[in-house]
């Protein structure tokens, strides 16, 4: 926030590291604050630029919170999901039930995730 009346401004300014990937037709950004984040920006934009051109990175792609639930439940149902011990008792409970027991995904609202 200024100080007002001339004065110094006394805010933390953030820096955003971005890098354009051409394959996905995409920027790849994340913003950093606070002391080192000019070098902290700079890393990550020389390691996302690096990372773009081996083809190691890619844009995240926005889901729904039940776009992720659902495709989680069908990959719990043909098995492609397990636990530890490489069973899947509670994943196919789970997907028999659906979550909360009714065969299907609650309502959630539209927030998206990060995949």
């Amino acid at each position: 926030m200024p100080a007002g009346n001339g004065g110094t401004c006394r805010c933390t300014p953030s820096y955003e590291a971005w890098t354009y990937a051409k394959r996905d037709g995409n920027r790849i950004r994340k913003t950093f604050s606070g002391k080192g984040a000019p070098a902290e920006a700079k890393g990550r934009r020389s390691d996302a630029q690096s990372a773009v051109r081996k083809g190691t990175m890619k844009t995240p792609t926005a889901i729904t919170v039940r776009e992720a639930a659902e495709s989680w439940l069908e990959l719990s149902r043909t098995g492609a999901v397990r636990n530890r011990l490489s069973e899947a008792p509670e994943t196919s409970r789970v997907s028999s039930d659906g979550v909360g027991g009714r065969g299907e995904c609650p309502r959630w609202s539209p927030r998206h995730v990060t995949r």
